[in-house]
């Protein structure tokens, strides 16, 4: 398997297709402040993620 590092930084692309989905392993604490910021946002936590993952020149689109 080719690490996802050298997937992007050369553009190779991998045997397998993105699913789009990936498991975190994040501390209680830091899902429960992301939990609480994404509501106060009005947004869902997964909504909230995909935004703050975007790169900056992705949201301006």
């Amino acid at each position: 398997m080719v690490p996802f590092d050298k997937v992007t930084r050369e553009s190779i692309e991998p045997k397998k297709p993105f699913s789009g989905t990936f498991s975190l392993r994040l501390t209680p604490r830091m899902h429960r402040q992301l939990a609480l910021e994404a509501r106060r946002q009005g947004k869902s936590l997964n909504a909230y993620l995909v935004e703050r993952l975007q790169p900056k020149t992705l949201r301006a689109v």
